[in-house]
This record gives structure tokens, C-alpha cells and sequence, in this order.
């Protein structure tokens, strides 16, 4: 995944914390998110049908509530068995613990599998009576597991025999215990044992001391304790028992032995079964977020473009939600090799640069995209540059980070990613930077990614052969209504200035000149007014000059 999109750059999209969003139910599920790779160029149908099969689960989620509750219940207990499966082909006897989590396994796959049996959901499940019967020998359809005698005759006669041998046990206890009861009035307590008090007994301590019926253990400032002494039968039914629970236990070791061997027979089946679990708690997982957000089924083309209609960040759309702000869904048709976008500061470029790669690395990851409509061609990367602050690792500044990633990007030139730069070369002084800007939108042009770049620089507008968007802005704000509007000293805050920012792309195909929003926000933020007229007339003189240079045009 890193060849595709870097660590830090998905977490600057935003893509870090919509993967934490996806949320299995179990360890399979875990699992195969972990392994989540990006859908690349050539993978166009592998990417469909994972898009087709979380769309499918995300209808089920909607519609179909009560199947998909039972489906999510039954995910949510499954184990993961491949440790033991590995085990098993390995010739190691399985425990009692690992086989009732196979049994437990065989019991969810064939209650899932008749779930999905109902659906239309391409994959399947593999029930496997025959070993179902096998760890469930008398049918009685019981959950937990126990080493059945039988699975053994010898185990059978063992049991019986232990079984004979501790009656009589019991028997000859209990006939022990009442002669010490009739000898000196004392019970057994729970723990095997006679605790005396000292005192006006002494006599009778002595002669409990002296009893061949009795063992002294211990005593203290206050009592004396004895246990009972076992008679010759006791020892020698001790004895017996204890060699019959060791044959017993031997006896146990070779049916798991045989079950093992059983179980090991049917690894593929079993492995394939927990594969798919595995796959289908990742399903629903995605189809989760992906009503979470709103999300639609992304079209696959194999042209070079991206097309999103109604597009959202769903991180900065939950941000403006908490603040009461309302969020602008974004149209954008990038079919061009370099895409230019300008406009005013808090304009939104910026978060219509992250919600293009968001929107596209989510789709290659198989995700349902919150949107209207998004038709896109798979990228083989996707980059994206802030240059918000200095490289501190390398010792670099802003621009030299920015230029050191943007170097290494352009060597990927025959490669057909997506590239996002925002604020291509502010780092620098502005002649340099849109000489530099220039050549770079140049060599981005020969190449076969899709570039996104957004700017304050509003000569690389001219650059030949780029799509110039801009962002409406205020530019149909009526100020001077507004500031009628507010009281006081006729200051905005952000929310204002939110509800009447237009944050809409346009695209421009005319030389214009560049807009006058910056002063317009300034204004509407309350700032000085004198300083605000001045920076107007600064203004008026800035493009008198430019219209000369360039012949009358501005």
C-alpha cells in the first residue's frame, strides 16, 4: 500500500481515519482488513465485483434488517481457528478447548451458510457434516465438547471400572467417617478434616491423638485438627483409581490423537470456510461505513478521468457539523493531464483537493464513496502535498520538502496516478515560485496522471493547455447589504462568512483578472477599513502594470 499512498499522506487525506472506521466483528475479519491492498490498473473487474458486493451488503443493512442482525450476531462468535487447523496438520494433538472451538466453528458455519443461501451474495460457505457428527457422536446437538467414551471401547470399560472403584470409595469413607463420629462425637467438615478447641478437652485430644482412626495435622494457641486415617482398602482403592485415571487419561490423548487426524483431513475445507468469514465480516464492516457516510457504488471507466458529482469529505463535513457550519458538496470532471484550481483563502480549495483523493483511494480500496455520482479510472498512486511546514528529519524547509516529494513523484511519469499539490510553490518568493510552478505544470502536462494543483499564484492560469477551475467565492456576495445587517461594529464571524462563501467550482475559460475575495473576507472579518481601502488602490495599480506588460490584457 505504500507504492499506492504514503503513511503521512493518509493521514493528511483523511484515509487513516476512515480505515479505523471499518470496523470487523471478528479476528478473521481483523485479519483480512489488515491486508487490504489497493485495486490497481488492470484490476478493473476484481475492483467491480468487490464494489458490487459491499453495495449488495449495505442494501441487506437497510433492508433486510433482521438477516443482517442474525448475519452480524453469528460473525461476532466465530473464532479464529487457523492456529489450531496448522496444529492439527502438524500431527499435534488438539485439546479439549481447541476442539470445541472447531465445533463451534462447524455450528456458525453452517447456521451462516443458511443464511446466505437466501442471498445473492457470491460466496459461499462449506458445512461439513461429517465432522460435525464426528465431534457430536451421540447427535444430541450440544454446543460445548467432551471427550465421549464413545469414541473408545477401551475408554468405555476405563470409565466403568473408575467409575465401580469410586463408589466404593465413597462407601468406605463414609463408613470411616461414622466411626469417628460414634468414637468422638466429631463430623468431617468440606475440607476432610476434625478441628478440635482446646480447652476442657484435653483428655479427649489425647486420645484422639492416640486413635489409629485419626491422623494429627497441626495446632495452634486454640485448636488441634486431625483428618481421618485412610484404612488399608481406602489406600489400595486409592491406589486403583489412580492408575485407571492415568490409563484414562492416556486412553483420551489417543482419541484426540484420531480426531486430530480427522480434523486434518478437512484443512483446506476449514481453511477455506474461515477465508470466508473472513472476507464477509469485511463486507459488512465496509457496507457499515459506507452507509455511515452516505456512500454510493463508484463507476469504473478506463479512460482517464475522474467525474465526482455531490462530493464530501465526510471528515471536514462532520467538523462543519459540529460547528454548526454547512458543508458544500463538490462537482469536479478531471479528465485534463493538470487541473489548476484558484480562489480566496477559507474558499475551499483545499478541501476540494483532499475530498478528490479521499474519494478516489476509497473507491480503489473496494469503499463505497460519499457522493451523488463518482465514475473514475483506477490510479496506480495516489500523492497528495500540503507543503504545510518543514521537513525537521531531513533538515528541509517547506519549499525544499515540498520540491525533494514532488522530484521523486515526477520519475513516476509513465505511471497513470493521481496527483494533488496545494499550493504548488508558496514556499518560495513569488517570481521564482510561478517560474518553477510553470515548469512543473509543463512536465505534468507529458505525463499520464491526473494533476489537481491549487494556487494563489493567478499567472499559471496562462499556462497553455491546462483546466482552470476556480472557487465562486463572494464574488455574487452583496457586501454592502450584509454589513447593513449586522449590528455593532459590523463584524462577521466564520459561520457568517460560511453560509455566504459560494463553494462551488467553475471553470474558467477566459484570461480574467485575479478576484478581490481576500479583501472582501477582510472586510466582512471587521478589519481595518482604512488599511482596506488602501490595499484597493494598491490593487488598481498592480494590474494597471500587468496590462501593460502584457499588451492591454489583464
Amino acid at each position: 500500500m505504500r507504492d499506492f499512498i504514503e503513511e503521512n499522506m493518509q493521514k493528511d487525506l483523511g484515509l487513516s481515519e476512515i480505515f479505523n472506521r471499518i470496523e470487523p466483528l471478528c479476528s478473521l475479519g481483523r485479519d483480512k482488513k489488515a491486508r487490504m491492498k489497493p485495486f490497481l490498473p488492470g484490476q478493473e473487474e476484481e475492483l467491480e465485483r468487490e464494489l458490487r458486493r459491499v453495495s449488495y451488503c449495505c442494501d441487506i443493512m437497510q433492508n433486510n434488517r433482521s438477516a443482517f442482525r442474525e448475519i452480524e450476531s453469528i460473525i461476532s462468535q466465530v473464532k479464529d481457528i487457523r492456529g489450531s487447523l496448522k496444529r492439527a496438520v502438524s500431527e499435534i494433538a488438539l485439546d479439549v478447548v481447541e476442539f470445541f472451538e472447531i465445533k463451534s466453528f462447524l455450528f456458525h458455519v453452517k447456521k451462516l451458510d443458511s443464511y446466505l443461501q437466501k442471498l445473492n451474495l457470491d460466496i459461499s460457505l462449506k458445512p461439513i457434516k461429517e465432522l460435525e457428527d464426528l465431534l457430536d457422536p451421540d447427535g444430541g446437538g450440544r454446543r460445548g465438547f467432551y471427550i465421549e467414551s464413545s469414541y473408545s471401547r477401551r475408554l468405555e470399560w476405563l470409565r466403568n471400572q473408575k467409575k465401580e472403584i469410586e463408589k466404593k470409595l465413597k462407601e468406605e469413607r463414609f463408613c470411616l467417617h461414622k466411626r469417628i463420629k460414634e468414637a468422638f462425637g466429631y463430623k468431617i467438615n468440606p475440607r476432610g478434616e476434625i478441628v478440635v478447641q482446646k480447652g476442657d478437652t484435653e483428655w479427649l485430644i489425647n486420645k484422639m491423638k492416640e486413635s489409629p482412626l485419626l491422623v494429627y495435622v497441626r495446632e495452634n494457641f486454640s485448636s488441634v485438627v486431625f483428618s481421618p486415617r485412610p484404612t488399608n482398602l481406602i489406600t489400595e482403592l486409592e491406589n486403583k483409581l489412580m492408575d485407571l485415571r492415568a490409563r484414562e487419561e492416556e486412553e483420551e490423548y489417543n482419541v484426540r490423537k484420531r480426531l486430530t487426524g480427522e480434523i486434518a483431513r478437512f484443512y483446506a475445507v476449514l481453511t477455506e470456510n474461515c477465508d470466508n468469514i473472513g472476507i464477509i465480516d469485511l463486507l459488512f464492516a465496509k457496507a457499515r461505513l459506507g452507509a455511515s457516510v452516505k456512500g454510493i457504488k463508484p463507476v469504473i471507466h478506463y479512460d482517464q478521468r475522474i467525474s465526482i458529482s455531490g462530493g464530501r469529505h465526510p471528515l471536514i463535513e462532520e467538523n462543519l457539523r459540529k460547528k454548526e457550519l454547512k458543508y458544500t458538496p463538490i462537482d469536479i470532471d478531471l479528465h485534463n493531464p493538470v487541473t489548476l484550481i484558484t480562489g480566496v483563502n477559507m474558499g475551499g480549495k483545499t478541501a476540494a483537493l483532499k475530498m478528490v483523493g479521499l474519494l478516489t483511494a476509497m473507491a480503489q480500496f473496494g469503499l463505497l464513496v460519499p457522493a451523488d455520482r463518482m465514475a473514475f479510472s483506477l490510479r496506480s498512486f495516489v500523492f497528495y502535498s500540503a507543503s504545510n511546514g518543514e521537513s525537521l528529519t531531513e533538515g528541509l524547509s517547506a519549499f525544499g520538502a515540498e520540491i525533494k516529494s514532488i522530484g521523486e513523484i515526477i520519475k513516476r511519469k509513465d505511471e497513470s496516478g493521481l496527483i494533488l499539490i496545494d499550493e504548488l510553490a508558496r514556499g518560495t518568493n513569488p517570481p521564482e515560485g510561478i517560474a518553477i510552478a510553470s515548469s512543473i505544470i509543463e512536465t505534468f502536462l507529458k505525463n499520464r496522471s491526473i494533476t489537481v494543483i491549487t494556487t494563489h499564484f493567478h499567472e499559471l492560469s496562462r499556462v497553455p493547455g491546462i483546466v482552470h477551475l476556480r472557487v465562486r467565492g463572494l464574488m455574487n456576495a452583496d457586501i454592502s447589504a450584509i454589513k447593513s445587517r449586522v449590528s455593532g461594529k459590523g463584524v462577521l464571524g466564520v459561520e457568517a462568512l460560511n453560509s455566504l462563501m459560494d463553494y462551488r467550482l467553475e471553470e474558467v475559460r477566459s484570461e480574467n483578472p485575479p478576484p478581490r475575495d481576500a479583501i472582501k473576507v477582510a472586510r466582512l472579518m471587521g478589519f481595518d477599513e482604512e488599511i482596506l481601502k488602501r490595499a484597493e488602490e494598491y490593487l488598481i495599480i498592480y494590474v494597471r502594470e500587468r496590462c501593460m506588460k502584457n499588451g492591454g490584457k489583464a
